[in-house]
């Protein structure tokens, strides 16, 4: 299941699902707007994507094997950037980037990992969750240098960064 819901000019939505279980709801308001979402594999996989403003992108695939995979993506302003890989069973990515020229690359490979990130302009981050049960909270309100964080394993010891 797709839906969408758009207001402004020139933007694009492209949504490719196969297997069974997928739902994926964009809602853009702005101008230049683009979102692809490809959805794949038996579990269900649950995109839910909000873009207001002007030139946000979004890149999703998820590839669920027997869970859901769930991911809350929310980009305000202008210039964001949002690319997401979940490949897995039970993982959840909240991704909120307001302001301008936000970047996020987030991956999780595995079972049962879970990201909140957080970004408030002009902040890159790139996040790799490999293995299973990885936690990893972000909030960051200072802006600085790209940061990039990668957890493996069983139950990676849970990394939580607060910049305000």
């Amino acid at each position: 299941m797709a839906r969408t819901d758009q207001a402004g000019d020139a933007n694009e939505v492209t949504v490719r699902q196969s297997g069974r279980g997928h739902a994926a709801s964009v809602v853009q308001n702005g101008s230049g707007n683009t979102v692809t979402v490809t959805e794949s594999g038996a579990g269900g996989g649950e995109a839910f994507i909000l873009q207001n403003g002007g030139a946000n992108r979004a890149q999703v695939l998820q590839n669920t094997m027997t869970g859901a995979n769930l991911l809350n993506l929310w980009q305000d302003g202008s210039e964001n950037a949002a690319s997401v890989v979940q490949e897995g069973s039970l993982n959840a990515i909240d991704l909120e980037q307001s302001g301008d020229r936000n970047n996020a690359d987030l991956s999780q490979t595995g079972d049962e990992n879970k990201m909140d990130v957080q970004q408030l302009g002009d902040q890159s981050l790139t996040a790799r969750q490999d293995g299973s049960q990885s936690v990893l909270v972000f909030r960051d309100a200072l802006g600085g240098p790209a940061i990039s964080i990668t957890q493996t394993g069983v139950g990676a010891p849970p990394v939580i960064i607060t910049k305000q």
